[in-house]
């Protein structure tokens, strides 16, 4: 009866350990990023595939995906052997498209708002929010702002007083990691403010690092 508790006690550890991630990304700076953070602090310990492929401009902004083909999409990934999937957007994009759509139609806003009610209840799909854009994860490394951004252009100008070398699609992740304890925290308060501007996509860093440290 004992020997059961224990496997039972140890599947029950199994279960709660979160060991594999399958990350969507909208741009090529994040997925460059998260690449560089996945090669330098994972050392396969910690499983993370990311997909570009679903980007939130071609999913929620194109005709030929509906809000259920992309929960599905999302669903799939989490079916397979991955613990939890992350959607990761920027919403200068999908505010430009909004801008875009025609008259009558479903916006791509509206759209994410409608996934976002669907998969409330599903704790293993993460919605997560970079507004305007992921340079203001970047920017965070820095300083604490709450500015609201008028478009990710302003974010970069500001990102360069910083660093006047940094470029879109630079690998960068090294570069900054002596910052990062500060940026997340940056980022964790700024989540919580009554702001426009997120970076959410330190929730992905902040929980890969000590699941990281639980394996050690």
């Amino acid at each position: 009866m004992k020997i059961m508790n224990n496997r039972n006690r140890n599947r029950k550890q199994k279960k709660k350990l979160k060991s594999s991630y399958y990350v969507f990304v909208e741009g090529e700076t994040e997925e460059i990023y998260l690449n560089e953070f996945k090669d330098y602090e994972l050392n396969n310990k910690i499983k993370m595939y990311i997909d570009p492929q679903l980007k939130s401009c071609d999913a929620l902004c194109s005709n030929k995906k509906s809000v259920d083909d992309v929960i599905k999409i999302l669903r799939d990934a989490e079916q397979k052997e991955y613990d939890k999937v992350f959607y990761v957007f920027d919403k200068d994009v999908l505010l430009a498209q909004d801008n875009n759509t025609t008259k009558g139609k479903q916006k791509p806003s509206e759209k994410l708002k409608v996934m976002k009610e669907k998969l409330k209840k599903n704790r293993n799909i993460i919605i997560l929010e970079n507004s305007p854009c992921f340079e203001l994860w970047l920017l965070l490394h820095f300083i604490f702002t709450t500015r609201s951004f008028n478009n990710c252009d302003d974010v970069v100008d500001e990102l360069k007083k910083h660093d006047s070398s940094y470029r879109k699609c630079k690998t960068i992740y090294r570069e900054y990691r002596d910052k990062l304890e500060f940026a997340i925290r940056n980022a964790e308060q700024l989540d919580g403010e009554e702001t426009e501007s997120k970076a959410q996509i330190y929730k992905i860093i902040k929980e890969l690092l000590l699941m990281v440290k639980t394996n050690s």
